[in-house]
Order: C-alpha cells, then sequence, then structure tokens
C-alpha cells in the first residue's frame, strides 16, 4: 500500500481527517500522518486492517477446543 493508497482509502471510507483514519486504525495522529506523508513506509498489516476495514469484516470468533 503506497502513501497515496492510504490517502484514497480514507477518502473512500468516508472519514473526514487522519484523526478519524487513526482511531478506527488503533494508531495516534502524528504516526499515522507520517504513513500517509510516506515519511514511514505503510507495513503490511496495516493495509491488511485497512482491507479489512473496507470489507466491514467482523472479528474472528474464538476458537473453542
Amino acid at each position: 500500500m503506497t502513501p497515496q493508497d492510504l490517502r484514497d482509502w480514507r477518502d473512500a471510507m468516508g472519514l473526514k481527517n487522519q484523526q478519524q483514519a487513526a482511531d478506527l486504525l488503533g494508531y495516534r495522529r502524528p504516526y499515522y500522518a507520517e504513513f500517509e506523508a510516506g515519511s514511514r513506509p505503510v507495513p503490511e498489516n496495516l493495509a491488511l486492517v485497512c482491507a479489512a476495514h473496507w470489507h466491514r469484516l467482523k472479528p474472528w470468533p474464538e476458537c473453542r477446543g
């Protein structure tokens, strides 16, 4: 995921600002802003979380054994 992809994701999700995106993804806004600015690479796990939110995936049920 590129910084532009991340910005496009935020816009497509209807998130009005970086703070809303950071809150949804569990990051502090300054740290998230570095991903969008390209000063810090977007981690693969963040891209996966974005995809999960985009597809409205629910948390995986606990395994019972």
